[in-house]
């Protein structure tokens, strides 16, 4: 976003964290404990209805979802900061890789859970409309 009379240019960004953790679980053991069984999670995949667990999701992979803002005025970059709500306001803090990895080192980490993951979900999808 840009400012006309100040000048001022905002870049928000989303990004996945991911806070070092590695997932101990199977793909198995954490679609149970986040929908119930395999009937809860296509009921929430065919109604759409997934969104309504990100939170879970995320947290049971060690991620978090982030906006992360860089500012720009006149010569001088402002950033990054994390823009996060906190008691009704939006807030800023310091935004760094400290406490907090790119989501391609989760990758990484995780590449035989993932590859378990994969081939989990195209054994669940197999046959459905849009598979």
């Amino acid at each position: 976003m840009e400012d006309g009379a100040t000048g001022l240019v905002r870049i928000l960004v989303g990004i996945l964290a991911w806070d070092r953790q590695l997932i101990r679980a199977t793909p198995e053991e954490l679609m149970s404990q986040i929908y119930g069984d395999d009937f809860g999670w296509f009921a929430a995949v065919t109604l759409h209805q997934t969104f309504e667990e990100e939170d879970a999701v995320l947290a049971a992979h060690h991620l978090r979802a982030a906006t992360v803002e860089w500012r720009f005025e006149a010569n001088r970059e402002i950033g990054p900061t994390e823009v996060l709500p906190a008691n009704g306001e939006l807030c800023r803090k310091p935004f760094g890789e400290v406490h907090q990895r790119p989501f391609r080192e989760f990758i990484a980490a995780h590449s035989t859970y993932l590859a378990a993951l994969k081939a989990l979900l195209e054994d669940r999808t197999a046959g459905l409309p849009g598979s």
